[in-house]
């Protein structure tokens, strides 16, 4: 179902701590950012991100996300990317997915059209590619089911990938 989604997904360059296709956010990491890697999504950290791989993020991490200006949550997330094999895949991906769903992120779904590039659809795409390559396809495919669900106010403001 959602597989074809992935067939033309960017890949993250896990080695130079910036994601494919960003737009000129700086990839060094706030202070905040850096708990936030350090608790949550580094291997090293003692409660990577939620219990199940298939599980949204829990309500620190999407509150610290969320707390953060776009600019800075976009930061943290190319860091997380950057952190290659330190990095727990599933923590990478639960904390790309806050950043898909803050609240100045989301907002693209009504006001760009769908031929645009809308930040949510972007950074969901790089989340659910992260988990394909690290093989956690029953979590790739739960958040494939997250992003197409998630909506703004307006039915047409939605992520709709077909498969």
């Amino acid at each position: 179902a959602f597989l074809g989604l992935l067939f033309w997904a960017p890949e993250p360059t896990w080695g130079d701590g910036a994601a494919a296709g960003t737009t000129g956010s700086s990839s060094s990491s706030s202070a905040r950012c850096s708990v936030l890697l350090a608790a949550h999504v580094e291997s090293s950290g003692v409660a990577v991100s939620g219990s199940d791989d298939s599980d949204e993020a829990g309500p620190e991490l999407r509150s610290e996300v969320h707390s953060m200006g776009l600019d800075e949550a976009v930061g943290c997330a190319e860091a997380a990317l950057g952190l290659g094999s330190a990095g727990s895949p599933a923590g990478v991906a639960k904390l790309i997915e806050q950043v898909a769903r803050h609240p100045d992120c989301v907002v693209e779904l009504a006001t760009k059209s769908e031929a645009q590039t809308r930040c949510a659809q972007k950074w969901y795409k790089i989340a659910i590619h992260a988990l394909t390559v690290a093989n956690k396809m029953r979590a790739a495919e739960a958040m494939w089911h997250r992003a197409t669900s998630l909506q703004t106010g307006s039915p047409a403001a939605r992520i709709a990938w077909p498969s």
